[in-house]
């Protein structure tokens, strides 16, 4: 047995047999949460569980809905902080508020431009993220979050008893790297991500490498997974399962990446579904261009997987994306409960 696959193995055991303490630590601290909301707060961030609005995900930070983070009071600001802490690994906690700490660099460079100061300081805030709650935490029916703000969606399903789903999944960043003289100059969001692909494609040999380039568009036109849903991945670039084993390791690095940004228990159920769909399956397609300096594009796309990076506007704005085709908005995790629970397959009618 591949030493990969041996630790993927264990992984899910450990996952499985853990998985009832995530959901239960996720679920206690959302209904303390809920209790700690003041009422107009309250009214603001609970939705019921099949409300359109769980499936919405925004990549722009405009009509952004639920409660606003920055105007909790301190215990509740807390909770929806742990709520963070315990969906994601502190590599992936630390992303999420490096991205929020970003807004004051973006609001810096605003403030050169065009836009109005009060345009800046209302859009521009590290509080301006918000918290939305989906059915009721102490039930036994599934239920769900939502934490969303500028270059932030984390999407996170519940059912008690199972493992959490986690996308859609939006990350990025603006500037790619925060220059010197302002808070945290130095800090990359994405950057280890961005290394990650171009180790990949760097570890390809020049057939494979050419096979695996896509023609560079500007302005997010190769961009699959900006969207709320995603019904297929496109079958372009190099498949794993084809690379020699150097290559192979790195396409092993980047999904780590990515199933690293969140908790232990979550990110092995990610892989053992990838595993599960075939990793050798997935493809990788890489673009760049010279000018704007730094621009480049990324895709890895499977049998259920849709994971992309781009930063083609201005080389300095980073988006990625990351999409189960099975099982996002918790598509799985819900057909199973229903099934169980129910009777009933995914969109039967009662």
């Amino acid at each position: 047995m591949r030493r990969a696959h041996l630790v993927a193995v264990l992984c899910t055991l450990a996952s499985a047999a853990s998985a009832g303490d995530v959901d239960a630590r996720l679920a206690r601290t959302a209904a303390e949460l809920v209790e700690a909301l003041p009422e107009s707060a309250r009214a603001a961030a609970l939705y019921p569980f099949d409300d359109d609005e769980r499936e919405d995900i925004r990549f722009a930070p405009l009509l952004l809905d639920g409660a606003r983070h920055g105007e909790l009071p301190d215990a509740a600001a807390s909770l929806a902080e742990q709520l963070l802490a315990i969906s994601l690994s502190p590599r992936g906690l630390e992303a999420a508020r490096q991205i929020r700490r970003n807004e004051l660099a973006v609001a810096k460079k605003d403030a050169a431009g065009w836009l109005p100061r009060f345009v800046i300081e209302r859009f521009r805030d590290p509080g301006r993220y918000f918290l939305a709650l989906f059915g009721t935490p102490a039930d036994a029916a599934p239920w769900g979050f939502r934490y969303e703000g500028h270059h932030l969606s984390l999407d996170v399903t519940v059912k008690p008893g199972a493992v959490p789903a986690s996308t859609p999944l939006f990350l990025g960043a603006e500037p790619r790297v925060v220059p010197a003289g302002l808070p945290d100059a130095g800090a990359a969001v994405l950057g280890e991500e961005e290394a990650s692909a171009r180790a990949l494609f760097a570890a390809l040999p020049e057939p494979l490498r050419a096979r695996a380039t896509l023609p560079y568009q500007r302005d997010r036109g190769l961009m699959l997974g900006q969207l709320r849903r995603v019904a297929a991945a496109l079958g372009a670039g190099v498949a794993r399962g084809e690379a020699p084993p150097e290559a192979q390791a790195e396409f092993d690095r980047l999904v780590d990446e990515f199933a690293g940004l969140f908790a232990p228990e979550i990110a092995a159920a990610r892989l053992a579904e990838i595993d599960a769909a075939g990793r050798d399956a997935l493809r990788f397609s890489w673009a760049e261009a010279a000018d704007p300096p730094g621009a480049f594009y990324w895709r890895l796309a499977g049998p259920r997987t849709l994971i992309e990076m781009d930063n083609t506007t201005d080389g300095d704005h980073v988006h990625a994306v990351w999409h189960d085709l099975a099982n996002d908005f918790g598509d799985d995790l819900l057909a199973a409960h229903y099934l169980r629970e129910h009777h009933l397959a995914l969109g039967s009618p009662p």
